[in-house]
């Protein structure tokens, strides 16, 4: 089926979004199926992603960012696999900082006997940081908020904003660790 992305601009400007279903009829198949095949993520996630990419397919038209397609099928895939990579990125990162905080608590070369030391310390410390950066500490680490939510539930200017903090306190929080645990070994001798 030939798609005039004229027409379709048209009839989105009037309001009118059932010719969206078009691109969900011609490419939705193609585009979940390679996205499944090529990256390993779920069939509900290559879903998810493909409406995500309609989505922006349907603003970028609308703003004019959009003005002729030559390959539509290779936008719209090009786009779901883009933002898998967004998406996949964001949560290798978060996972690195759950492992780095994970391999903290491991750490053989801290000399606390159990867990709930270990916990009373780091308590002290998140205690010794400002309220921002206990805030920060606490929506990432325990409320498990993604950079996006942390921005716009303390009122900063983006996620990168937010991850320029957050990884400051978090260092903070880690210096404070540190020097609570010499000062106990200094006690403990």
């Amino acid at each position: 089926m030939k798609l005039d992305l004229n027409e379709i601009v048209q009839s989105l400007r009037k309001g009118d979004n059932s010719c969206l279903k078009i691109f969900f009829q011609e490419y939705g198949d193609y585009c979940t199926k390679n996205l499944i095949k090529k990256t390993s993520c779920t069939a509900e996630d290559a879903d998810d992603i493909f409406v995500d990419a309609i989505i922006n397919l349907r603003e970028r038209l609308l703003a004019g960012k959009v003005s002729y397609l030559t390959n539509t099928k290779g936008y719209l895939y090009s786009t779901c696999y883009n933002m898998w990579l967004v998406k996949y990125r964001k949560h290798k990162v978060h996972e690195a900082h759950a492992e780095d905080i994970k391999n903290f608590y491991d750490e053989p070369s801290l000399p606390y006997a159990d867990q709930e030391e270990l916990l009373n310390l780091v308590t002290y410390a998140i205690n010794t940081l400002g309220d921002k950066c206990q805030n920060i500490i606490k929506l990432f680490y325990l409320n498990k908020l993604t950079m996006e939510e942390i921005a716009s539930e303390m009122g900063f200017a983006s996620a990168g904003v937010a991850k320029t903090i957050k990884g400051r306190c978090y260092k903070k929080l880690i210096e404070e660790v540190r020097k609570q645990t010499e000062i106990n070994n200094v006690f403990s001798d």
